[in-house]
């Protein structure tokens, strides 16, 4: 899917950001020193090598069970990115609606 010349896919778009505003900050926690996306780059990077080494492939389902944090952003884009299909757990699920997510 492109518009003016612009792939509308979330990896191009990613990637434009990356090249336009690279240095500036990306995700935080409250009161900490946000990171940059270029550091979230560098991050997804390394989360998609590290699916890959451990069997994960296109098309495959990973889950993430976490809150709300900057981690969870760099873990559904490296997931979405490399192909496979991020699946969302929210811990305040019970362990019944856990498994039968799973």
């Amino acid at each position: 899917m492109e518009e003016n010349g612009i792939r509308l896919t979330f990896p191009a778009m990613f990637n434009e950001t990356l090249r336009k505003f690279g240095k500036c900050n990306a995700y935080a926690f409250v009161g900490e020193e946000p990171i940059s996306y270029e550091t979230v780059n560098k991050k997804s990077i390394a989360l998609i090598a590290f699916l890959e080494k451990n069997g994960i492939c296109p098309g495959d389902k990973v889950a993430i069970l976490s809150n709300n944090m900057p981690n969870w952003g760099i873990a559904y884009f490296s997931i979405t990115f490399m192909g496979a299909v991020a699946v969302p757990i929210l811990p305040d699920f019970s362990n019944t609606e856990v498994g039968n997510v799973i």
